[in-house]
């Protein structure tokens, strides 16, 4: 919410810089802040060609998933980890691979569009604009709030004492300061930058419903593992990497497995 106070204008010309500033971005605002910061610049500076669903898919690919790996803010099944016990940093020791799966995504991604931008019509995408935007970054007051949203909740986790103390922060207190930081934006923002950014609360109350259903339906598979998990022998993160990805493989399977069929009774 508070990122949909930051409007960036102009037109980009390097649709990879971009996506690679949401890459990085992504972990420190989170990937949906990331993406709503950001897509709007991608599609202005792709208005004029007619091959962009490419851009947009690894945009998603990077900005929403990949790039929101290094802090628990970046996506929520990394902040339930960090409600688990995991420590805040702890996510920062990934960037090695961080860095290694977002720099190959970049790579095929810039492949693949300067072979699409061959086969645009150049004197159309090349033409300037009828009216010239410098590039600007405005609403910068939000990123003071963003900066506090990343310290309430590397520090005012109420199972841990707060740095330099013996005190605990109050139950929902970290909840309430980042309310309070929310507001102190909307107050401090003028609604035109919101206006620009087209921000409503439709894309958030999605985000909120979706994985407010998502932590409860966790809650019943946390607690067998917390009976039976010790039993099950997954031990390393070899283990936990490959018998994961099998669960996924076979989630898979049987996805298509059941569009196949649906494809075949509907050609009957």
């Amino acid at each position: 919410m508070i990122s949909g106070g930051i409007a960036v204008e102009g037109s980009p010309k390097l649709n990879v810089t971009i996506i690679g500033i949401g890459g990085a971005l992504a972990s420190f605002i989170n990937t949906t802040g990331a993406a709503m910061l950001l897509i709007r610049p991608l599609l202005k500076a792709n208005r004029r060609r007619q091959h962009v669903a490419h851009t947009v898919i690894f945009f998603i690919f990077v900005v929403c998933n990949t790039g929101g790996c290094l802090l628990p803010i970046g996506d929520p099944p990394l902040f339930l980890g960090f409600l688990r016990g995991v420590h805040f940093t702890w996510t920062l020791s990934l960037w090695p691979m961080w860095l290694f799966v977002n720099l190959v995504l970049l790579a095929v991604y810039f492949v693949w569009d300067t072979v699409r931008y061959r086969k645009e019509d150049r004197a159309v995408v090349e033409a300037p604009p009828e009216h010239s935007q410098r590039f600007a970054i405005l609403g910068n007051m939000n990123f003071v709030w963003l900066i506090g949203v990343i310290g309430c909740v590397a520090l005012l986790d109420p199972s841990k004492s707060v740095p330099g103390t013996n005190c605990h922060a109050p139950l929902y207190f970290r909840e309430l300061v980042m309310l309070g930081l929310t507001a102190l934006s909307l107050w401090s923002t003028d609604s035109e930058l919101r206006r620009k950014n087209a921000f409503n609360y439709d894309a958030i109350l999605e985000v909120a419903a979706l994985f407010l259903g998502i932590f409860i339906c966790m809650q019943a598979p946390v607690q067998l593992l917390n009976i039976h998990g010790a039993s099950l022998g997954i031990d390393t993160p070899m283990k936990f990497y490959w018998d994961r990805g099998a669960i996924e493989l076979s989630r898979q399977r049987s996805h298509i497995c059941r569009l196949f069929r649906g494809r075949q009774g509907h050609g009957r």
